[in-house]
């Protein structure tokens, strides 16, 4: 069957209600509407004879030889599969764009099984993101484009454990420590059953009637394998514990090398989960899973070889149901993958869900959404909780039948060893280590598939980290980047052309000059590209064509730290980290004194109101600490600007959250700042970019006009339209400019 969307389980209980047999399925996928355009899963199963298009509800059968045409027809928003059946024109399933691709490709199939009567798949057709180009298979997590069938398991682990190489004295001590206790728990069975029986308690044994003796040595066994337990459990949870910390720093270091769009893509609770979860579940497997799975592999090949060494046929005989066995472990360890790879993905979901209301609270409460939010929330928490459920009922019923596969082996030694000790062939000492063997045999094969859950979490979470590590940063400093200590400030855009997304320019032959020392305001209407230049400028993102230039040198050869250095933004979207306004504005220069501080703090019209804090510059803020305004966060944030001392300012909306006479008082302060330094201003409020000396109009990504403000105003084009209304809208409040 080629299986183009993933068999969720609404599809499933679906396709069970049209009593098929697997077999016969040779086409399936999902669509995501009903014929009332709502939201409603609906298969499209196709066999060798007939299509059926069933939402649970409803199942529409149509003959493939009766059925001419089939196609996916594009409307707005949606898409439909129609085709001309018994000569008229009908459709047959409805879909949202997001299901388009995978429609596209069952009609593909169904027109090739409807014509040769057989289906080749074209592996052109799964290069595509959503599909495993090996397998075919829909992957579980469209975020991520890992098949958890063929991802290579060994190579993930292996690389995992190189970073354990440094601690490697201590983990061959842990190991060794691990081996002598599965050796003893292999010795203390003999102890108390065959060597007891035959030894001690028979007349004709070596140590008859030394009871005191055996049971010291018993007593010895026991303290001796719980002291090397807890000495081995020690190292590998402390050995374990800076692995992961390594890792964690691995990962989150290649998060800081990382470029914006990878940001832009995520969500912030879903990388969380990754960092945290996935780690966690690392740990907890190398301390508690690993030094079971060691030390049950030594006790089932020392357990075979005794077994061996005492009755070769009895051996033999007991290991009959292990091939069944592992046939089966390997389908439920599979089957496991997948359905922690689905888990996961719907974990993450809602974790991401509830990152963004908490986030939004504010928003969510303003708009009186909470139910709305409520709703969302218990809608991704369901899923994650049906999902947990569907594993839960899969171990339930499997591992039972697989606990029973392998204690055939136990019934098996009791009867044919039964038989052997009455007729005399072994003793019953014999036969009773025997029975103590095959039951520490069976440990180890129990705990294999309870590992097994364990296990595939661990691979799962190490490929996931492994593919944050190995993400590439789209922005790249130069393999031999140019030093530039000291620069004048002159920027030059040369033809830059830019887009966010493929297909979709965000800015298209953008060129002007600023002059060392001189300033720049940027005019347009929202979403024009105003806040894109700035983040080109400091390299956020890389200009798909053209260049940017400070003092003749190309930002792409810069250093990045000369080019950040250099260069400060103040944002609309302030930030301020956990911690006190003290820490906030030193936060751009780490080595400057108090002083230095304050004095920032009063250029940027922040002193006052500092002053007027419960401690001051001490006093702390953010993470249920002091909360500040939207004024006086970003007069911070510009106290933080001016500390850096930059030869390049931008200011982007840098006063928009403040009144005018703060406005204004800050416009005078950055006047002065503004001496000898390049500046670049973008604002919606015409009036505080009159005294720059240049402007430049940004519109749908273009340049259309550039100037000073009063060659701009004569032009009477985009810029004067623009100052004629927000003039009119300021008199109509009564203010004059």
């Amino acid at each position: 069957m080629l299986t183009l969307s993933q068999r969720t389980e609404g599809a499933e209980k679906i396709i069970n209600t049209l009593a098929l047999n697997p077999e016969d399925i040779v086409l399936f996928a999902l669509a995501d509407l009903n014929a009332r355009y709502d939201e409603q899963e609906t298969v499209l199963v196709a066999t060798k004879e007939n299509l059926f298009i069933s939402d649970g509800k409803q199942t529409k059968t149509y003959a493939l030889t009766d059925l001419q045409k089939p196609t996916i027809e594009e409307k707005i928003g949606t898409c439909a599969l129609v085709a001309e059946y018994q000569g008229k024109k009908r459709v047959l399933a409805t879909m949202t764009n997001s299901r388009k691709q995978e429609c596209r490709l069952f009609v593909k199939y169904l027109h090739m099984q409807m014509d040769k009567g057989e289906i080749t798949v074209d592996e052109k057709d799964f290069r595509q993101e959503q599909f495993c180009p090996k397998c075919h298979r829909r992957y579980p997590d469209p975020n991520r484009k890992v098949c958890p069938d063929c991802m290579d398991k060994a190579s993930i682990v292996g690389r995992f454990l190189t970073l354990a190489k440094k601690f490697k004295g201590q983990i061959a001590l842990a190991l060794a420590a691990m081996a002598i206790t599965s050796v003893l728990g292999i010795v203390s069975p003999y102890l108390s059953t065959s060597f007891f029986y035959d030894q001690v308690l028979d007349i004709r044994g070596t140590f008859y009637g030394d009871l005191l003796f055996v049971v010291t040595l018993m007593l010895t066994t026991q303290i001796v394998t719980i002291l090397l337990t807890m000495f081995s459990d020690i190292i590998t949870a402390k050995v374990s514990a800076k692995i992961i910390y390594d890792l964690k720093c691995t990962i989150f270091d290649s998060i800081r090398r990382l470029s914006m769009r990878f940001f832009t893509g995520r969500q912030t609770g879903g990388l969380m989960t990754q960092i945290n979860s996935d780690s966690n579940g690392i740990y907890w497997f190398f301390v508690n899973g690993f030094p079971t799975f060691f030390s049950s592999i030594i006790q089932v090949v020392a357990v075979f070889i005794l077994m061996m060494a005492i009755d070769i046929p009895l051996a033999i005989v007991s290991l009959l149901p292990l091939p069944f066995y592992l046939y089966a472990v390997a389908r439920v360890i599979k089957h496991q993958r997948w359905l922690h790879a689905r888990s996961y993905a719907r974990n993450r979901s809602m974790n991401s869900v509830l990152s963004d209301s908490l986030n939004g609270v504010r928003v969510v409460k303003a708009f009186a959404r909470e139910k709305e939010e409520t709703h969302r929330f218990n809608h991704y928490s369901e899923q994650a909780s049906e999902m947990t459920k569907k594993i839960t009922y899969y171990h339930n019923t499997r591992f039972p039948g697989l606990n029973l596969l392998i204690y055939l082996s136990t019934l098996i030694v009791w009867s044919v060893g039964g038989w052997m000790a009455m007729k005399g062939q072994i003793t019953y000492g014999t036969l009773m280590v025997f029975i103590s063997y095959v039951g520490i045999l069976n440990g180890p094969m129990f705990s294999f598939v309870n590992m097994s859950d364990a296990f595939t979490r661990c691979v799962n979470g190490m490929q996931r980290l492994f593919e944050i590590a190995d993400a590439s940063p789209d922005v790249l400093e130069s393999e031999h980047p140019v030093a530039m200590p000291e620069i004048r400030g002159e920027v030059e855009f040369r033809n830059v052309d830019f887009s966010y997304e493929k297909g979709r320019k965000t800015l298209e032959g953008i060129s002007f000059k600023i002059e060392a020392g001189h300033s720049l305001g940027i005019v347009g209407h929202s979403g024009a590209g105003k806040s894109t230049l700035a983040n080109l400028l400091i390299r956020l993102y890389d200009v798909d064509s053209g260049g940017i230039y400070i003092d003749g040198m190309n930002v792409k050869d810069m250093a990045f730290e000369d080019l950040r250095r250099c260069v400060s933004i103040v944002s609309q979207e302030t930030y301020l980290f956990a911690g006190t306004v003290l820490e906030n504005i030193a936060y751009a220069n780490p080595e400057a004194s108090k002083e230095d501080v304050i004095h920032a703090a009063r250029i940027a019209g922040a002193h006052d109101f500092i002053m007027r804090l419960p401690n001051g510059y001490q006093t702390k803020i953010g993470f249920g600490y002091q909360d500040l305004s939207g004024g006086e966060r970003q007069r911070v944030s510009i106290a933080r600007a001016i500390l850096k001392n930059p030869k390049i300012l931008i200011l982007d909306e840098a006063t928009a959250a403040m009144d005018t006479a703060t406005e204004r008082t800050i416009q005078e302060a950055l006047e002065r700042l503004s001496e000898n330094r390049t500046t670049i201003m973008i604002a919606h409020r015409l009036s505080t970019l009159r005294n720059a000396d240049s402007l430049i109009v940004i519109e749908k990504g273009k340049m259309p006009e550039t100037g000073t403000h009063v060659e701009l105003l004569k032009q009477k084009g985009i810029y004067y339209r623009l100052y004629q209304l927000q003039l009119s809208a300021l008199k109509n409040i009564g203010v004059e400019e």
